[in-house]
């Protein structure tokens, strides 16, 4: 049986990678990972971009952020 995340078929030799970010940075974001991934190159990879509205489970990163 295939694995999916998202409706994308989850291949062994793959890996997923997310980063959840502010909006405002999403084109800088995106253009770093195009470019270190060489993602215009075929059959590299792919990376979109999904606006979360509700997250749980990291209100330490926002503790941190915080203290600086």
């Amino acid at each position: 049986m295939n694995k999916k995340i998202l409706g994308i078929p989850i291949e062994p030799e793959k890996e997923i990678m997310i980063t959840l970010i502010e909006k405002e940075r999403n084109d800088v974001v995106l253009d770093a990972i195009v470019k270190a991934g060489k993602l215009n190159e075929r059959s590299r990879g792919r990376a979109f971009v999904i606006n979360v509205e509700k997250m749980v489970g990291a209100m330490h990163l926002e503790q941190e952020t915080e203290k600086l």
